[in-house]
């Protein structure tokens, strides 16, 4: 069972802390090959997990459900010695209800395997870490904890917004009162769908953007159960302005200075805290960014929900399976070779992209952050991608979908989507929103490290990210260009080119500028989107 985010119910109990693993102490929910582990022992591809508890304190009637936030690439759990759950995918979180097999003492066992098979999603990671690969990250690492529900609990949640109405979708029909306190809106359904029209109700619209970002927070309470959740009124979109295909917030037209973030944390790797989350939007909203490109990776709810409450655009990626080969699908591309084989690969790895796209997008579709998705990265496992596109994007006409980010077009996407390195070029919309999905990637560190050009002081560094500003930047915005994503937020491992140290916090530009050239991004933009 995978539920979907923004359910939240004050019955949780954290199973955060000391495991076994494979009889050695380790700290959940970070990996083994983390520092903040504690884990001391070797890390085989198959390894398992012991963990006891009590059984808690709950009323007749209720179940018990044991949440993972994430465990890489497959697990089998089993509890009390019960084969629970076989889940296999390695970002997405899933539960299931452990009620009829508790007893006063329990213990959980979790049976993971994770060898880098590339039939799984896997990002990032790899077995030898460097230049743009990184340190693997095996088995548990995201939280687990249980929940207390009663047995009719709402499961499901799906959340649809306009500027004036939202449609709240429940996973069965019940009776029950829906509450929005800043509104002082109370009203008692028999449905599993409700629509609220705020301009037919007379209710008090106020909209969400990044300035201003405005949530609904409602309870739904049924005769057994009670959530809280949270909505948002506000519409992104693709319009035509003045010639281009361009981006629009809430019908205003918007440029997006985006970050690219891979999400490593340092010592935790892929694990973070809400308070990190909310430190690394701060600070990209500091330096006038509005857009972070989550890239080959998926995080904790808590990241989509700071988003929503920070104001900030979030662009998804799907997590990338298949084979990489650098020459091929790096280096030439990079010098203008971008032809590839779109053939389907054998049929266990499509359905396992398929799945994992399909569910992430659900799991993430009612954050009003989140406003599209990245289908294939530069060729990285590309199969199909205008069949793909049109799966996904039947179902799905909210949200934004870049079908080939970089290179390898087809035919069907929703942007011209372009990665331009070691070069500054002026780009020119060909009839699609056009949008600068990678870019920069300049070093500076005084240690060896990987990236897209270096500099020795900060001044010639500095003068690499005006340069790309003000020769293909800027220009390009007068020929349609809708946003950009600079190479990166932070370091990651020998990957020196964020803006930010690997500790998320040491900034590495000039503060000042930084907020000066992003400016003149909007400004000039809206010189040329006047209605």
């Amino acid at each position: 069972m995978i539920m979907r985010e923004l359910i939240h119910r004050d019955s949780l109990i954290s199973l955060d802390g000391i495991w076994k693993l494979d009889g050695k102490d380790i700290i959940v929910p970070y990996a083994p090959e983390s520092k903040k582990s504690g884990y001391e022992g070797e890390i085989l591809d198959e390894m398992t997990y012991t963990r006891s508890f009590k059984r808690p304190l709950m009323q007749e009637g209720k179940r018990l459900i044991l949440h993972f936030g994430a465990i890489d690439q497959i697990a089998d759990v089993y509890v009390n010695g019960i084969f629970m759950i076989h889940h296999e995918d390695g970002y997405l979180p899933f539960s299931i209800d452990i009620s009829d097999v508790l007893k006063d003492d329990n213990v959980i066992e979790v049976k993971c395997r994770d060898s880098l098979d590339k039939d799984y999603p896997y990002g990032k990671q790899s077995k030898d870490p460097k230049g743009m690969w990184y340190t693997a990250v095996s088995f548990i690492w995201q939280s687990v904890y249980l929940e207390i529900v009663p047995a009719d609990h709402i499961k499901d949640l799906k959340i649809k917004s306009t500027m004036d109405k939202v449609d709240i979708t429940l996973d069965a029909v019940r009776e029950y009162e829906l509450i929005i306190d800043e509104i002082k809106y109370s009203k008692k359904f028999i449905t599993d769908k409700i629509k609220i029209d705020f301009v037919a109700e007379g209710l008090p619209i106020h909209l969400w953007d990044l300035d201003d970002p405005y949530l609904y927070h409602f309870k739904i309470k049924t005769k057994d159960d009670e959530i809280s959740s949270y909505f948002a009124l506000r519409e992104f979109k693709i319009k035509k302005i003045n010639d281009y295909e361009r981006f629009t917030l809430n019908d205003k037209p918007i440029f997006l200075c985006g970050l690219l973030d891979q999400g490593y944390y340092g010592d935790a790797l892929y694990t973070a805290s809400k308070e990190d989350y909310i430190r690394d939007i701060r600070n990209a909203k500091a330096l006038g960014f509005n857009c972070l490109r989550k890239h080959a990776k998926v995080e904790a709810s808590a990241f989509y929900e700071a988003a929503d409450e920070l104001g900030i655009l979030v662009f998804q990626d799907f997590v990338n399976s298949g084979d990489y080969d650098f020459i091929k699908d790096t280096a030439l591309p990079n010098i203008g070779f971008k032809r590839k084989n779109d053939i389907i690969p054998h049929k266990k790895r499509h359905d396992i992209f398929m799945k994992h796209a399909e569910t992430l997008r659900n799991i993430l579709g009612n954050h009003p952050s989140v406003i599209g998705y990245t289908i294939f990265n530069e060729g990285w496992g590309q199969f199909d991608a205008d069949r793909v596109y049109e799966v996904l994007k039947r179902d799905d006409k909210e949200h934004i979908y870049d079908a080939t980010s970089g290179w390898f077009k087809r035919s069907k996407s929703d942007l011209e989507s372009e990665h331009v390195y070691f070069r500054n070029k002026v780009l020119r919309s060909k009839g699609k929103a056009l949008m600068l999905t990678e870019c920069a990637g300049y070093v500076y560190s005084s240690k060896k490290s990987y990236g897209y050009g270096s500099s020795k002081d900060l001044g010639a560094h500095m003068q690499k990210i005006e340069d790309l500003y003000m020769k293909m930047i800027y220009p390009s915005i007068a020929l349609g260009l809708c946003g950009f994503i600079y190479t990166q937020i932070s370091d990651v491992e020998t990957e020196r080119n964020g803006l930010y140290e690997e500790d998320h916090k040491t900034l590495k530009v000039d503060l000042s500028k930084m907020i000066s050239l992003n400016r003149h991004c909007h400004d000039l933009f809206a010189s040329l989107t006047k209605i």
